[in-house]
C-alpha cells in the first residue's frame, strides 16, 4: 500500500495547505490531500458530510386527511387506494334498504353513489348511466316489499323477500314430500330429503344405507378382502361386528384367537376364496436375540403353541 509520505514526495508539492490552521504539506490546487478529498466529494473542502437540502413536506391532498404525501399528492393509504381503484374516496357495495336508484324511471334499489347496480355497473365501464332500463318479464315483484311485518326488502317470491322465502321453503317446502316410500321428510333437491339425496349423490343410490345387515352378511372393504357380519354374542369376537372372514373362518377351525404375530395366507391367491382346504396359518414371529438361552425359550414357545393342533391334524 502507498503511504500518504510518498505520494507527496512523487508530486513534488511543496507549501503549506491554504486552509488557516491546517499547517498540512501542499499537495493539489493549493489543498492538502484532506481537504482536496472533501473538495472532490462535497464540493466545499470545509465540510465533512453532504447537506441535502429537502422541499417543505407536502400533505395530502384529500380533505380531513393530514397525513404527508408520498406521491400524486397523496398519502400512502390514498395512493395505494388509487392504484387499485382509481379513485380516492371509498364507495359502499351493498344495497341501502328502502333507497330508490335516482335515475329517473328506474325503481331498482340503490347501491352505490346513489344508483342501482346496474346503472353503477354502466358508469363504471362506459361512464354515463344510460338512461332507464328497459321492462322486464320478471313481473313487478322486484318493485313490492316483502309481506312480513317490519321487512323492507323486495319480494324474491310468494310475497316474501329472499331470506323470508328461504325459511319459508325449509318449514313447509310447498307441501312436497320425499319420493322414497315410507319417508315422511319435506323434498329439499331432486325431490328427495336431505339424507336420501345425500346417500344418491354419494353412493348412486338412495336407499344404499337402508339396508340393514344381519348376521352372516359379507361385504369387500377396501383391500379386497371379504368382511363378515358376527354375533355380538360371539365368544371369539365379543366388541366387533365385522372382522375378515378368513380369519373368522381360522379361529373357528383351531378353536381359539388368532395371535398379533400369526396370518392367515390364501394358497391360491385369492383374497375372496376363503374356503377351509385354501387357508393356512403362518407365524411372522421370531426370537428377540440369538443367545442359545433365548433361541432355547423361543422353542419351547413354539412347540407349546403349535404342537397340539399338529397332532390332531389342525394344522
Amino acid at each position: 500500500m502507498i503511504k500518504i509520505e510518498e505520494v507527496r514526495r512523487t508530486k513534488g508539492v511543496d507549501g503549506i495547505c491554504s486552509i488557516p490552521e491546517c499547517g498540512r504539506q501542499k499537495y493539489v490546487k493549493g489543498f492538502c490531500l484532506k481537504h482536496y478529498a472533501r473538495l472532490r466529494r462535497f464540493g466545499n473542502p470545509l465540510l465533512t458530510k453532504r447537506i441535502i437540502q429537502r422541499s417543505s413536506i407536502k400533505q395530502c391532498v384529500i380533505s380531513n386527511c393530514g397525513k404527508k404525501s408520498i406521491a400524486k399528492s397523496l398519502c400512502d393509504k390514498h395512493y395505494k387506494m388509487f392504484i387499485l381503484t382509481g379513485r380516492t374516496e371509498k364507495i359502499p357495495t351493498t344495497p341501502v334498504k328502502g333507497l330508490l336508484c335516482s335515475v329517473e324511471g328506474c325503481e331498482r334499489p340503490r347501491q352505490a353513489r346513489g344508483l342501482c347496480s346496474i346503472h353503477y355497473t354502466r358508469v363504471l365501464r362506459r361512464g354515463d348511466v344510460g338512461g332507464a332500463l328497459p321492462e322486464t318479464n320478471k313481473g313487478d315483484n322486484w318493485k313490492k316489499k316483502c309481506s312480513v311485518a317490519g321487512c323492507n326488502d323486495f319480494v324474491k317470491a310468494k310475497g316474501l323477500c329472499r331470506t323470508h322465502y328461504k325459511v319459508f321453503r325449509k318449514k313447509h317446502n310447498l307441501g312436497k314430500h320425499c319420493e322414497i316410500e315410507g319417508c315422511n321428510r319435506l323434498s329439499d333437491t331432486e325431490g328427495l330429503c336431505p339424507k336420501h339425496f345425500y346417500h344418491k349423490r354419494r353412493h348412486g343410490d338412495p336407499l344404499h344405507c337402508s339396508k340393514k345387515f344381519v348376521f352372516g352378511d359379507k361385504k369387500i372393504n377396501h383391500g379386497g378382502y371379504t368382511l363378515i357380519k358376527i354375533d355380538e354374542k360371539d365368544s371369539f369376537y365379543k366388541n366387533d361386528l365385522w372382522v375378515m372372514e378368513h380369519r373368522y373362518l381360522m379361529s373357528k377351525h383351531i378353536g381359539r384367537l388368532l395371535f398379533e404375530h400369526e396370518n392367515v395366507h390364501h394358497k391360491n391367491g385369492n383374497k375372496q376364496d376363503n374356503r377351509i382346504e385354501n387357508l393356512e396359518l403362518w407365524s411372522s414371529s421370531h426370537p428377540c436375540g440369538q443367545k442359545p438361552r433365548d433361541l432355547l425359550i423361543y422353542a419351547k414357545s413354539i412347540i407349546e403353541t403349535y404342537a397340539k393342533d399338529i397332532e390332531k391334524g389342525i394344522l
